[in-house]
């Protein structure tokens, strides 16, 4: 409790003072809200901000907008790397230095190639197929567990058409079925292809609303730092999670956090969120990951679809 007095002190209650003021930014820099306090989301909301950091911080020492176009040569990405670091560390040993760098470029380098290299495939009726073949339960989306129809399949086997009509009642937090895109089956590179990822290995069937929602993002902090405000029926004025904090926070926890313990994953059952915190506002230090068996808030989770319009 005192970290977390202390914490609050100088990054919340304090920080407005020190917003341009780099002996007091210096002073919050020092802190980290404690695990306890941030609950069940804790390790998703530290590890995806040490992504960001560690994304930033190569791409401040190598310009990726530089060679969109281009191959620049891994001489030219190792030489960059070398005089990056020989700026952020200039009293290292200049061999260990340069090693490190090696190491950084060669990463950075084959980053660039893939992305140069990369050519968006038409997947072949056989691949879709034997990934189909290749599911021993019915297919899921792998982020947050929906089950797709048999008309979902055929579709994406090119069977027949598929137009499920979107629904007349959706989940609030998790608008799922707004429209007919949402039910589709449907192929997400894991890794985003505009970043580099690769096709086959790096492919997993999803539904359209997740698909959609998670596009080339790969944290939680590249969605709107605020939650959407939604007038509810019953409720009223509200908030709600950003689509893509409940994807990452299902997708990373995988299984239904009821206290007393559940069986449903998400291979088996289709996950949403619920607040932890029934006062708090729906951010992501407050979602917690729920099956719809054990959902606290099944009296005024569906509202009819209207409302979003």
């Amino acid at each position: 409790m005192d970290s977390l007095k202390l914490y609050l002190q100088d990054c919340y209650i304090d920080a407005p003072q020190h917003l341009w003021d780099s002996t007091g930014l210096a002073k919050i820099a020092n802190h980290r809200m404690s695990s306890n306090a941030l609950g069940l989301r804790s390790s998703l909301l530290h590890g995806d901000a040490n992504i960001l950091i560690a994304k930033w911080f190569i791409e401040s020492i190598f310009d990726f907008e530089s060679c969109k176009e281009k191959d620049p040569g891994y001489a030219n990405v190792c030489d960059a790397v070398k005089k990056s670091l020989r700026e952020i560390f200039p009293r290292h040993p200049a061999d260990e230095r340069n090693d490190y760098a090696q190491l950084l470029a060669k990463k950075i380098y084959a980053g660039i190639r893939s992305r140069l290299n990369n050519r968006r495939k038409a997947n072949s009726l056989s691949f879709r197929q034997e990934i189909i073949d290749n599911i021993d339960s019915p297919p899921r989306c792998y982020l947050c567990g929906y089950k797709f129809d048999e008309d979902a399949v055929n579709c994406f086997l090119d069977i027949k058409q598929y137009n499920k009509p979107p629904l007349s009642f959706v989940d609030y937090l998790k608008p799922h079925g707004l429209s007919s895109r949402d039910f589709r089956l449907e192929l997400d590179h894991v890794f985003p292809f505009s970043l580099g990822g690769g096709n086959d290995d790096n492919l997993k069937i999803a539904c359209g609303w997740c698909n959609k929602h998670k596009s080339n993002k790969i944290v939680l902090y590249e969605a709107n730092c605020s939650p959407k405000v939604f007038n509810h029926p019953q409720r009223g004025r509200t908030s709600c999670p950003q689509p893509l904090w409940v994807i990452r926070a299902i997708s990373a926890k995988q299984k239904c956090e009821h206290i007393d313990g559940c069986k449903n994953r998400i291979e088996n059952s289709q996950l949403t969120v619920t607040p932890l915190n029934p006062e708090g506002g729906m951010l992501p230090s407050n979602l917690k990951v729920i099956c719809y068996e054990h959902d606290p808030i099944k009296d005024y989770r569906m509202v009819p679809a209207t409302a979003f319009r």
